[in-house]
């Protein structure tokens, strides 16, 4: 467990917001018939999207403080998730430390 670095998150209605320099990042609370699971949608300037799907709500936020804050582009955000991501592996532990 790593202590929530960035002091402007917001909750309202179980979405939890950021807005960062480039981006405005939501995630949202979401159950299937099966489990619960952690939608992150980033959007910059230009109102483009990219979303991604967490299996935690720690990776979520963890995943929006230590990667999307450090990319420039949605391209660069969706390039860093399949870095960590790629092949539907969890990310490594020390990767968040």
């Amino acid at each position: 467990m790593k202590a929530i670095e960035k002091n402007q998150w917001f909750i309202k209605e179980n979405e939890l917001s950021i807005s960062l320099m480039r981006f405005h990042v939501s995630i949202k609370i979401t159950k299937n018939e099966k489990e619960v699971f952690y939608p992150l949608v980033v959007t910059d300037s230009d109102q483009k999207t990219a979303r991604f799907n967490f299996s935690s709500l720690e990776e979520a936020v963890f995943f929006t403080e230590d990667v999307v804050t450090k990319k420039r582009d949605i391209q660069e955000v969706i390039d860093g998730y399949k870095e960590i991501y790629w092949n539907g592996e969890k990310p490594r532990q020390k990767k968040y430390i």
